[in-house]
């Protein structure tokens, strides 16, 4: 949630003192949401955080198929890699220089 909550945030152009202000929270109660260590933050707060970001803040996702802000987040990072796609990558590129 705390990615989605930044994410919303970059999206509307807003710092975290703005969200902070605009919904009555401490500017460090926004950070720890954004980083998910918040464990005892109530319900309230949380969601007058997503109120000051009006629609930016997304709960679901597009149904449609393009890219757009409510699209869900992709992982960071990949899963295992296929050794010999790598592997034959590698070779790929090293024989295009």
């Amino acid at each position: 949630m705390g990615r989605y909550l930044r994410r919303a945030r970059l999206l509307a152009g807003k710092t975290q003192q703005r969200v902070a202000d605009d919904s009555g929270v401490s500017q460090s109660m926004v950070s720890r949401a954004e980083r998910a260590v918040a464990p005892g933050m109530p319900l309230d707060r949380f969601v007058a955080m997503c109120q000051a970001l009006d629609r930016l803040f997304p709960f679901g996702v597009c149904p449609h198929d393009h890219e757009c802000a409510w699209q869900p987040i992709r992982r960071e990072h990949p899963g295992p890699v296929d050794a010999s796609k790598l592997l034959a990558y590698l070779m790929r590129i090293a024989g295009e220089s």
